[in-house]
């Protein structure tokens, strides 16, 4: 699946009431966590499991292995919340999701504190990640990297390009939230406020894309 070889293969389904109760420093879930939980997702299954002693790579000083979970979902437009609070209750620090919906797939993970969701989806039969590397800190890096996809930089470690990602997606709402204003504003000079905010970020935004910056802005 995805490109892993068959001899990482695993088949266990995850009732979902797992997820409901207290898990680790996360209490339980009250009645419409649940219900909105339901509303998404059909069913939870690790699929694959990687490590030295499934697959010919050496263990990493981060990395020891990592699983992999298909995530039937029922509906393409997911609440997110939903995809982070499984993250969170599945009890693993380095798993990948594939959010399955038909033919469809899109992945999500976890790197710290940072929450990695794929921007398209993609045919579930075709798509397989690209691995390299000398161990599985390398191999679970490059996932991440393909998940988060572009802009990256190899020269910053990858929590600096999650923050800048993360940044760059604020920076699009920012805009879109001052387009609506100007829009909307009947006076020039407030209109021409927000144009010129816009105007800025704009440039940000574009800075960022291209890789120049090398930090996000706080």
């Amino acid at each position: 699946m995805f490109g892993l070889p068959k001899s990482t293969e695993e088949k266990k389904i995850i009732p979902k009431e797992t997820f409901f109760g207290r898990v680790g420093a996360f209490s339980a879930m009250t009645t419409t966590q649940k219900t909105a939980f339901n509303e998404d997702v059909t069913q939870v299954a690790i699929t694959n499991v990687v490590g030295p002693q499934r697959m010919p790579v050496a263990a990493g000083a981060r990395v020891k292995g990592f699983y992999v979970a298909r995530v039937t979902m029922k509906r393409k437009q997911f609440n997110p919340k939903n995809v982070e609070t499984l993250l969170h209750r599945i009890g693993q620090k380095n798993i990948l999701l594939a959010l399955s919906y038909g033919d469809v797939v899109r992945f999500a993970l976890k790197y710290d504190e940072h929450i990695v969701v794929s921007k398209d989806w993609v045919l579930a039969g075709e798509f397989r990640f690209s691995f390299s590397g000398l161990n599985l800190d390398d191999v679970w890096n490059g996932i991440v990297k393909q998940v988060a996809g572009g802009p990256w930089n190899e020269a910053l470690s990858v929590a600096e390009n999650l923050d800048i990602q993360e940044y760059i997606a604020k920076l699009q709402k920012e805009i879109a939230n001052l387009e609506k204003k100007a829009r909307s504003e009947n006076q020039p000079a407030r209109k021409l406020e927000f144009f010129n905010r816009k105007r800025d970020l704009e440039s940000q935004f574009t800075e960022y894309q291209n890789g120049k910056s090398e930090h996000a802005q706080p």
